[in-house]
């Protein structure tokens, strides 16, 4: 199988996970809102009447779902590849920072071979 059409395959197996792994998260974090605060205050921080504490807090209880959803994903997706292809899956692709990193870190090196 060649490097693209694992490639692919690795894409598909993500977003055919990504989808129930998403709603749960998504249910979890309504579950855990409305348990954390009964009243079921406003979450929308445009809403005239919502607390900005509870907006805040919303929002923070939002970005540790969505965190969570990226590591479940991942980790699901490679366990699925791995028991389909029985070959590791891809590399995580660098970050933007890491890309700058490796960039400068280049750029460093050229420039000690020059002297």
């Amino acid at each position: 199988m060649g490097a693209g059409a694992e490639k692919a395959m690795y894409k598909i197996a993500t977003i055919l996970i990504s989808i129930p792994v998403a709603k749960a998260v998504r249910a979890g974090v309504a579950k855990a809102w409305v348990k954390a605060r009964p009243g079921s205050p406003s979450t929308n921080p445009k809403d005239p009447g919502a607390d900005w504490k509870d907006a805040i807090g919303f929002a923070a209880l939002t970005a540790a779902g969505s965190a969570a959803t990226e590591v479940l994903i991942r980790k699901a997706t490679d366990k699925a590849y791995v028991t389909a292809t029985h070959m590791d899956p891809p590399p995580v692709p660098p970050t933007k920072a890491e890309k700058k990193l490796l960039k400068a870190q280049a750029k460093a090196a050229k420039a000690d071979a020059k002297k």
